[in-house]
């Protein structure tokens, strides 16, 4: 008997929890009957119940624990121990070895001819755990083939070991080369098809733990042989042409690559570590679609106040926020406002992460003596309109951009800042007239990157009443029902793609007289919000209240108050 087939039993189990409605469940039944799909399948699908809530149905009904494969991974060696085969055709894979038994994950525990088989193979008692089949399917696929690439180029590498300390790169491949060629290839594939901004490649005293950052958070994707190690950075050092001689100095580099029809430049960075060489790519798609600052995700005043200050005639406006908060991408988005036909544009990266057509674009070349501040002198020469500094690092090219936003220009910028008031008291560290900042600075926009919620999975619940109050207390309407991360094939623990959440300052003649008084940033925040700006974490919570995010991630992002709300209680 399959579970997943109505047998009266998991439909009135649905019914009895209040998941499901006796029309949903007579619809479901029909649609089972009529494709032969399983029960279960049918009702998440359409959206009836969660895939959650089916985990929790069968785990009751049939007694078994829920694994959680993307917080609890398999072991590799254990779950090779069952042919690729018999893990695809059955859904089925041995997570981990315990005394003398073995936790086998199933997407179906009443498949007793998979068990059996599992069962023969391992030659040892067994226990059934509940696994998601989005999560089986992904785990499969990770173990059987970027694991077994690393294992056939780790096969192909004993007696040919890397290049040690001051030696040079061999000139050319050999047929041993070729599977850590194709290891290579596999990592960069998977991390696209998962949507990854970075791939990290770190070594351990045995073994080599390889992460990616998918929307912004690191997720184990597996741990290769550590002899692969040396010669996986060795390739990767060989593509972004770094010296693969040198492993006590950190290097960087670049390379492009074609994946799944898309052009991608692939930004490497080396770091020595006690066992052996970091290696970290970042993943950046220069054709990854028009953007505008709409597409961003941020409130329509926000949009505006945006716009207003962009087409001033002349002013600085600056992106702030730590690493990896989207500051290139807005700034890019902003480019999109200008008239490029008419205007000239024109910018200096570090690097160029998105080419923008009928734009000057240029990169700083330290060693040829091309920094942000020479870019920006040879700039004011070239007759630009607007002036794009991918980043305001020291003092020469802060007062270079002020300058140049005094004398008619329109200078766009980035600023590592915890928030937007924060911007002028970091300017004024670097040793920049307060007067000047008053009269130069048209507005600040401080941001970060929220994961929304999945639109597939996510729950709505009813929050309490102290998070209601929270909420009253901070301003943010809560026009539609809060919603929670479950988790699905879709997504990633709950949540799919990220949006920007920020807060704008605008400059006003109060806040102008502020800052000419050398006011703190204490201060300028008080009379900014007094002025209209809605800080970071009370836009992040609206954004919550709206159902597109969850509070949990919002106070994860910005840290502002500390709240944490009862999680429902379930089998596990």
């Amino acid at each position: 008997m399959n579970l997943y087939v109505y047998s009266g039993r998991l439909g009135d189990y649905l019914l009895e929890k209040g998941w499901l409605s006796h029309e949903q469940l007579q619809v479901a039944v029909d649609e089972q009957r009529r494709t032969g799909r399983r029960l279960g399948e049918v009702l998440v699908s359409s959206g009836a119940i969660t895939r959650q809530q089916l985990q929790r149905a069968i785990s009751a009904q049939m007694r078994v624990d829920v694994w959680d494969l993307r917080n609890m991974p398999p072991d590799n060696a254990v779950a090779r121990r069952v042919p690729e085969r018999l893990a695809k055709q059955h859904m089925v894979l041995p997570l981990r070895e315990v005394a003398d038994r073995v936790d086998v994950g199933m997407v179906d525990p009443t498949d007793l001819d998979a068990l059996e088989q599992v069962q023969m193979v391992l030659r040892q008692p067994v226990r059934v755990v509940l696994v998601d089949e989005a999560d089986m399917r992904e785990a499969i696929g990770r173990i059987f083939g970027l694991l077994q690439t690393a294992e056939q180029a780790a096969k192909a590498l004993p007696g040919k070991p890397a290049p040690a300390e001051g030696e040079g790169a061999r000139p050319a491949a050999d047929e041993a080369d070729e599977p850590v060629v194709a290891f290579v290839q596999n990592l960069l594939e998977q991390a696209v098809r998962l949507g990854a901004s970075d791939v990290h490649i770190e070594p351990g005293p045995d073994k080599v733990r390889i992460r990616l950052r998918v929307d912004g958070v690191l997720q184990t994707v597996m741990e290769s042989p550590f002899g692969l190690h040396g010669r996986v950075v060795s390739r990767l050092k060989v593509l972004s042409g770094m010296d693969i001689g040198e492993r006590r100095l950190p290097q960087d580099g670049r390379f492009a690559v074609q994946i799944a029809g898309r052009s991608l430049d692939c930004r490497c960075a080396t770091m020595p570590l006690a066992h052996g060489e970091k290696m970290v790519i970042r993943l950046l798609d220069k054709h990854g679609g028009a953007l505008s600052i709409r597409s961003l995700g941020l409130p329509e005043h926000v949009v505006e106040s945006v716009q207003r200050v962009l087409h001033m005639p002349h002013g600085l406006f600056l992106v702030v926020g730590p690493t990896g908060s989207g500051k290139s991408t807005t700034l890019a988005a902003c480019l999109q406002e200008y008239d490029r036909e008419r205007l000239n544009v024109m910018t200096v990266e570090d690097p160029i992460e998105y080419e923008i057509p009928h734009v000057s674009q240029s990169q700083i070349n330290p060693k040829a003596g091309l920094t942000f501040e020479s870019a920006l002198i040879h700039f004011l020469r070239q007759d630009p309109d607007v002036i794009m500094v991918g980043e305001i690092r020291d003092q020469a090219t802060a007062e270079l951009a002020v300058r140049a936003a005094l004398t008619g220009h329109i200078v766009l910028s980035t600023l590592h800042t915890n928030d937007a008031a924060s911007t002028v008291s970091r300017l004024v560290d670097m040793g920049v007239n307060p007067f000047l900042i008053a009269s130069a600075l048209r507005g600040v926009f401080s941001q970060r990157l929220v994961r929304l919620v999945c639109p597939y999975c996510g729950e709505e619940y009813e929050p309490s009443t102290s998070l209601r109050v929270l909420l009253m207390a901070l301003g943010v309407e809560s026009g539609n029902p809060l919603r929670r991360a479950v988790g699905c094939a879709e997504c990633h623990d709950g949540y799919l793609h990220r949006a920007a959440v920020g807060e704008f300052l605008e400059m006003t003649p109060r806040l102008a007289a502020a800052i000419g008084d050398h006011q703190s940033a204490e201060v300028l925040r008080e009379i900014a919000i007094d002025e209209g700006m809605r800080p970071l974490h009370v836009a992040g919570l609206q954004l919550a209240a709206e159902g597109r995010t969850t509070v949990e991630e919002v106070l994860r992002v910005t840290s502002e108050v500390q709240w944490r709300e009862p999680q429902e209680s379930g089998v596990q």
